[in-house]
């Protein structure tokens, strides 16, 4: 690009790193409408449970109850960000970004968070050997599963739902306003904390705690949700295909 008087080259503006935008923009909304969302979300995702007078379509109750989960983590940001404080998309971190570099690192860090967790998981019981196990109630859900439908929906909650969803409330609602108020370090650690005691687990907790510090690190890193959308689909799909590998 050159200018027409002096005709001296004129650099076009360097987009600003994920660094410069944490110091740069602070968000408006607060940490305590984080935790609206998130006891919205579950107290949702129970009526479904406390209004089923039967238990014989089980698998329907806590799929609904997902669905509502998913819906409250993905609109309640949503219209906090973009309607109340009418802020652009890219507050939430929908940010363009080269697709094969995204899918690319995507894919390498949930793989990485995957093989992390099982670390972790492995050493947990190492430490732990009188323990037993506790798999998550979805993946119990989708062994019981009666029909092809049911194990569709789940299917489709685990690969898809549940990463945009989490990801969204996790990261790009949740993170920027603790990062902005207690620092980066702290922030990463609380995220992934609250992160690991959503999943409602003990077995899995500290498993789930180094998983939500890789996303975490890795939103914070590159401060685009698409990458992190593209590692937890990954890590899911790990768990999916092992599953129907070995179960």
């Amino acid at each position: 690009m050159y200018d027409n008087d002096d005709k001296k080259k004129i650099e076009p503006p360097r987009p600003a790193s994920a660094g410069e935008l944490w110091e740069r923009v602070k968000p408006p909304w607060q940490v305590w409408q984080s935790f609206i969302i998130l006891v919205a979300a579950m107290l949702l995702s129970t009526l479904p449970v406390l209004f089923s007078t039967t238990a014989a379509h089980l698998s329907g109750v806590v799929l609904l109850s997902l669905f509502l989960q998913a819906a409250v983590f993905f609109m309640g940001p949503l219209l906090i960000v973009c309607v109340y404080y009418s802020q652009p998309l890219t507050a939430l971190g929908f940010r363009r970004a080269p697709a094969v570099k995204m899918l690319g690192i995507g894919v390498a860090a949930g793989s990485l968070f995957y093989a992390l967790n099982v670390l972790v998981s492995l050493a947990q019981t190492l430490l732990f050997p009188a323990a037993e196990p506790v798999r998550q109630d979805v993946l119990t859900l989708l062994e019981l599963s009666e029909s092809g439908f049911e194990t569709l929906m789940l299917v489709l909650c685990i690969a898809v739902l549940a990463p945009v969803s989490e990801e969204m409330f996790f990261r790009a609602f949740l993170l920027p306003p603790l990062r902005a108020r207690y620092g980066r370090s702290s922030a990463l650690l609380l995220s992934a904390m609250l992160f690991a005691l959503m999943h409602m687990n003990g077995w899995v907790l500290m498993p789930m705690f180094a998983g939500g510090l890789g996303f975490a690190w890795l939103y914070d890193k590159y401060a685009n949700i698409g990458y992190n959308i593209i590692a937890h689909m990954t890590w899911n799909g790990i768990s999916l295909l092992l599953f129907f590998i070995y179960v």
